[in-house]
């Protein structure tokens, strides 16, 4: 399969951190909080919105039982409470290829749904003008989801001067910006640099969520560790937005689980800890970039028809190669290369013994639909 989980030569790689530091965190004392909030600290250089800026935004967090979790919680307050600051039925735009969790988040407490163009698919890049057109087109205070980093599911990301233009829009049209962020450091291997987009936004003074998953960038799939973020330039309203969350997180969930949080949180505000992460952030990227240089190639020599410099431009643990319905089917069926619909591949699953095979099971489906 090349879908889901790191591996390393074959197997899954264990990071240094999360084995035995889960168990230091067992013995560390609960944090009491409020029902629903889990244990959470303050937002913290690690995650994409610190605490606090000189000029009066603050940001709180909440715990959530994941990114998904975060985008529920974010959109059933939103439905509730933004409609009444905007009186009109509020559309949310969600980028064209798009992750499905993430419409059905904002689909299941009634929303209605609008896509802006993410992707040329011709050109095998971020459409830009054509994403900058439709944001142009939206009502004002609409909302927009945005991928910070790790795009899902083309792996492909604005530039830092291609998200100047797209705040520049939003802050024009009035959007309210929802930010989600499953891969922070997974795409530069910098947790700093690959939070810059959402940090920009809170510079130039927009209100905002961010939703964020530690599932990945901390290996913790099974444990459901997240965050939602609300950044507001009032504090009273600020704490009034975290009152009814708490609200939300109680009647939904009751408490989110302790283990996978207790671990994150340890290893954020332990300097030592944080440091030896981000380590291993590096050393997976440095991996993942490795094996699409290699992929892309070992595809030239194998003379595989179109262009495939785009692999090596995209960032993150996934591929967005621009197969074919035909081409995906004949890799499942055929080969049983097995990947995603919208034809995602996992470069994680792609090692050293694997690479070459999986080269020339690509080159025949291409071939073949080209016939």
């Amino acid at each position: 399969s090349s879908m889901a989980g790191p591996v390393r030569r074959g197997l899954p790689w264990r990071r240094g951190l999360a084995p035995w530091r889960g168990c230091r965190c067992l013995t560390t004392p609960p944090c009491r909080r409020p029902p629903g909030t889990g244990y959470w600290p303050p937002p913290s250089s690690g995650t994409p919105v610190p605490g606090s800026y000189s000029w009066g935004t603050e940001a709180e967090s909440i715990q959530v039982p994941g990114g998904n979790s975060a985008l529920f919680i974010g959109a059933h307050f939103l439905r509730q409470w933004y409609s009444i600051t905007c009186p009109q039925q509020t559309r949310v735009y969600i980028s064209i290829p798009y992750w499905a969790n993430h419409a059905s988040a904002f689909f299941e407490v009634g929303f209605e749904i609008y896509g802006y163009r993410y992707w040329n698919s011709e050109k095998l890049c971020l459409a830009l003008p054509w994403l900058l057109e439709d944001l142009e087109k939206a009502p004002e205070f609409s909302i927009v989801l945005l991928h910070i980093v790790a795009h899902q599911p083309t792996a492909t990301d604005p530039t830092p001067s291609e998200w100047m233009q797209i705040a520049e829009v939003m802050k024009r049209k009035r959007l309210f910006p929802f930010f989600y962020s499953a891969a922070q450091g997974l795409a530069t291997g910098d947790v700093q640099r690959d939070a810059w987009p959402v940090r920009h936004f809170v510079n130039e003074r927009f209100e905002l969520f961010c939703a964020q998953s530690f599932s990945t960038n901390f290996t913790l799939y099974n444990e459901g560790v997240g965050s939602l973020t609300i950044v507001s330039r009032n504090n009273q309203t600020l704490v009034c937005i975290r009152s009814q969350m708490e609200a939300l997180a109680r009647n939904t969930w009751s408490n989110p689980p302790w283990f996978g949080a207790r671990i994150v949180a340890t290893i954020l505000n332990n300097p030592a800890f944080f440091a030896e992460w981000q380590e291993n952030l590096k050393k997976i990227v440095e991996r993942l970039m490795l094996t699409k240089e290699k992929l892309k190639e070992e595809l030239r020599t194998l003379g595989t028809p179109g262009p495939w410099e785009h692999i090596t431009r995209q960032v993150g643990m996934y591929i967005f190669p621009g197969f074919t319905g035909s081409q995906v089917d004949y890799l499942m069926k055929r080969l049983h290369i097995y990947l995603s619909a919208n034809a995602q591949i996992n470069v994680s699953k792609v090692t050293s013994p694997n690479l070459a095979y999986v080269a020339r099971c690509i080159d025949e489906a291409v071939v073949s639909s080209a016939k």
